[in-house]
């Protein structure tokens, strides 16, 4: 009885959620780790069929893996990695899960065990890391194109604006003119963004006020989100302290996430932005009632110059740069959303 005792004791308390099933399938018990993980008590699974408690793309999994229908049939131990799992609250989880024959005391099989180690920040972390080398890399070479190109851009722009000025204003060559210089003013606004991508503009760092300057944002946007019917609700906590940052770079995140917000929203809605505390940090939350970003996307938004906009309406840079300034101000930057749903940035 001691040893049984200490024995459960030690599955009680290890970090891995432990479910225990029988040879027909029906759960036998679980551990305080499952109960956490999944948002239930053994309680309500004990006695369970596995496969009314797990997601039938969980089971279907396990069966590809072990390549058997039938649990009884299940010899070897069967590891899978970075599985999808939706617990009870439907959050998404990403886990290692194992399938461990149990042995009986006197020979034969009595169940098997599955094992599930939630790997869900690590997995977050390792995401993060993997967008800070490749934001790293890209950065490189994006300056070097940068310095390139814009050479050329300013002479292209300094020879046009001088025929502008020496050509009469009746001279049907003029409006090519000015398109040429409108197109080589857009190329010179991509260039430095691909140079403030890569961080390597010269940056003076100081104490501001994230409310004011959210607030000041959002005066320079105010025009165009109210043709735009976009109604913006601000809640700031008047208690933060000052952020050391740079005024005009973090001025851009707000300005690139706002007008990510109006363009999704072509045909009005609203703008939610609340500051706020959280531990040592200071917390921005920037929601919109807009279009939403489809799930295969999430992950790519961050991308350099990826973009679900048409030809002409973005470069897919905004959203890379917005990255790169918050890693630099020491900050991180999360999103959530659903197609149609709208859009919360933090």
């Amino acid at each position: 009885e001691h040893l049984k005792a200490y024995t459960e004791n030690i599955i009680e308390s290890i970090s891995v959620a432990v479910l225990a099933i029988d040879l027909g399938g029906r759960i036998t018990s679980c551990n305080r780790a499952f109960e956490r993980l999944y948002n239930t008590t053994r309680r309500h699974v004990v006695g369970l069929a596995v496969e009314r408690l797990l997601p039938p793309d969980v089971i279907a999994s396990i069966q590809k893996a072990s390549g058997k229908q039938d649990w009884k049939f299940i010899v070897g131990q069967v590891n899978i990695y970075k599985l999808s799992l939706q617990n009870r609250p439907e959050n998404r989880l990403i886990v290692n899960l194992s399938l461990i024959p149990m042995q009986a005391p006197l020979g034969g099989e009595s169940g098997v065990l599955i094992v599930m180690d939630n790997i869900t920040e690590k997995v977050q972390l390792e995401d993060q890391l993997l967008q800070a080398e490749k934001l790293s890399s890209i950065g490189l070479l994006a300056a070097g194109i940068a310095h390139e190109v814009n050479t050329p851009i300013a002479g292209i722009s300094s020879y046009t604006q001088m025929l502008l000025k020496e050509i009469p204003e009746n001279d049907r060559r003029k409006p090519i003119l000015e398109k040429i210089e409108k197109q080589t003013f857009r190329a010179a606004e991509i260039v430095n963004g691909l140079l403030n991508f890569s961080r390597l503009n010269s940056s003076e760092f100081k104490d501001l006020d994230i409310n004011h300057l959210i607030e000041d944002s959002l005066v320079l946007l105010n025009h165009q989100l109210e043709l735009n019917n976009i109604k913006v609700e601000s809640r700031y906590d008047t208690s933060l302290p000052p952020v050391y940052g740079n005024t005009g770079k973090l001025q851009q995140v707000f300005v690139n996430l706002f007008l990510n917000a109006r363009d999704a929203m072509p045909t009005g809605g609203e703008i939610a932005v609340q500051t706020g505390m959280s531990e040592s940090m200071i917390t921005v939350d920037i929601s919109d009632t807009g279009t939403g970003i489809a799930e295969e996307n999430i992950r790519r938004i961050f991308d350099p110059f990826f973009t679900t906009k048409s030809v002409g309406k973005g470069t897919g840079l905004g959203l890379a740069v917005t990255y790169g300034i918050i890693q630099e101000h020491g900050g991180g930057i999360l999103v959530n959303s659903s197609s149609g749903k709208g859009t919360h940035f933090r």
